[in-house]
């Protein structure tokens, strides 16, 4: 089996030999949209059992990899932080400050709004997860309107 990166999904390919040729063949059986990382119906039917079990164990080991990933680059946030304080303070181009600064504000934006969505039970993008959704959609209103 391979698994080939597509955008928005993953293609899953089967791999044989041909003896005419004597070369490999590859065959799509189907995709895994990223989003939801569950495989498609027809990639189910048309795979084994045993390369069911190999898609299987590839989405569980690429979902730890993501996660991985994802808490690293939360960690190094910091640093990240600092390393970008640093260089606003040595820009000297004023269109790049202000692009800089455009940046920031927005990234501080996400930041509490992620924080917040911790506190309040609902996710990033202040979709509701339980009580407490109304009350974030309006103080992230307000924000906005400070903000422009």
């Amino acid at each position: 089996m391979h698994f080939r990166d597509r955008g928005n999904s993953v293609q899953v390919l089967r791999i044989t030999y041909e003896e005419e040729s004597k070369r490999p063949k590859q065959t799509v059986l189907g995709r895994i949209p990223k989003k939801t990382m569950e495989p498609e119906e027809d990639l189910l039917k048309a795979a084994t059992p045993e390369e069911q079990q190999e898609i299987r164990a590839w989405i569980e080991r690429n979902s730890r990899i993501l996660a991985a990933k994802a808490q690293a680059t939360a960690y190094s946030l910091p640093e990240v932080v600092r390393s970008v304080v640093r260089y606003f303070e040595t820009a000297t181009n004023e269109a790049e400050r202000e692009a800089l600064h455009g940046m920031m504000l927005e990234a501080s934006k996400r930041l509490r709004r992620a924080a917040r969505s911790a506190e309040e039970g609902t996710d990033a993008e202040g979709e509701g997860r339980g009580e407490g959704e109304r009350r974030g959609r309006r103080r992230r209103r307000a924000e906005d309107a400070e903000a422009a």
